[in-house]
């Protein structure tokens, strides 16, 4: 402990830069101080760091923050075992994106390098450290940009506050989060799958509850193939208000007040069906949707069975004209295309 306090890890910034470019073929730059604050908890912080973007990217570096910690429980360590207790990036600034092929600056363009052969090792010999875990990611005062070079499409996703953390491979994995995405305030918090199941592609669970600009979204259930988005079922619920989707949509929508969204949304395994057995209710109508969308991305294939009960005075609202008074008005049928 004595010998660590007194090492300068500044002295060591070279290595640490050329060991990531060997791995990554990308250049890695530590323009501030390297330190470790030995303790009951370890901490690790590297200042000014950047990282690299990918030889064809619009800008020079993928990844830029002013500060990096790394939180490590001392026990297991001295069992040479990592258990990282906490990761914190201090606002960083992170380009993500994509080339004109759809090849992401995510992936390194490095030669392959042959497998070492495995050596035998002596029982009595000291083993290498035996595993990495990492509990909990926090991320504040984030700054992401995404360009799609397909499409030219771009987006910003500010982010306030991040915070991922988990137990272990197996247990589900707690979310919160705070951003803006397009001017828009976004939160999300509750837990999904396990990081071994998302990594495998295996079922995941979901429990989240979000808010994006006022338009408040519950979910649960499970989705059999989360990296494909195939396998889903779900329970949702959907709150909102005229003025909030007024405001989200540009239009002066008529004031129809309070609006509901719940059922239950189910997609294929293999195909990108999309099944829904959904109520929606706003001031005075109610409408029933139960059916499937073949291809929802091209909205074809659709058959939905329609269940609309109303009144003569909302649907003179809704329709902005004067509706005599009829009373009720019932409407069944099917949609198709």
């Amino acid at each position: 402990f004595y010998a660590l306090l007194n090492i300068d890890l500044n002295d060591y910034k070279q290595q640490i830069e050329d060991a990531t470019a060997d791995a990554t073929g990308r250049q890695l730059r530590l323009e501030g101080d390297v330190s470790i604050a030995w303790s009951l908890i370890p901490t690790l912080a590297v200042e000014k760091a950047t990282f690299s973007n990918a030889s064809w990217g619009t800008e020079p570096e993928m990844v830029a923050l002013d500060k990096f910690e790394v939180r490590l429980a001392l026990y297991p360590l001295l069992q040479r075992h990592i258990l990282v207790t906490k990761v914190l990036l201090h606002s960083p600034h992170i380009l993500v994106e994509t080339n004109k092929k759809g090849v992401g600056n995510w992936v390194f363009d490095i030669e392959s390098t042959p497998e070492p052969e495995e050596t035998e090792q002596n029982e009595n010999e000291a083993s290498e450290l035996q595993s990495v875990i990492v509990n909990e990611l926090d991320i504040t005062e984030a700054k992401i940009d995404y360009i799609d070079g397909v499409t030219g499409e771009k987006k910003q996703f500010l982010i306030e506050h991040l915070s991922i953390d988990v137990a272990d491979l197996e247990t589900p994995i707690d979310l919160l989060l705070k951003a803006v995405v397009d001017e828009i305030p976004v939160s999300v918090e509750g837990e999904m799958g396990g990081v071994k199941s998302l990594m495998d592609n295996t079922k995941t669970s979901l429990d989240l509850t979000a808010d994006a600009g006022g338009i408040a979204l519950e979910l649960d259930g499970e989705i059999s193939q989360p990296l494909d988005g195939k396998g889903a079922v779900l329970k949702l619920e959907v709150n909102s208000t005229d003025a909030v989707l007024s405001k989200l949509s540009g239009e002066t929508l008529p004031a129809f007040g309070n609006v509901t969204i719940k059922g239950d949304v189910k997609s294929d395994e293999v195909t990108d069906k999309i099944t829904l057995d959904l109520l929606t209710a706003i001031d005075g109508l109610d409408l029933a949707l139960k059916g499937q969308i073949t291809k929802p991305e091209e909205v074809k294939g659709v058959a939905l069975n329609i269940d609309l009960t109303t009144d003569s005075s909302t649907l003179s609202l809704l329709s902005g004209s004067e509706i005599p008074d009829i009373g009720d008005v019932e409407l069944k049928g099917l949609i198709s295309n």
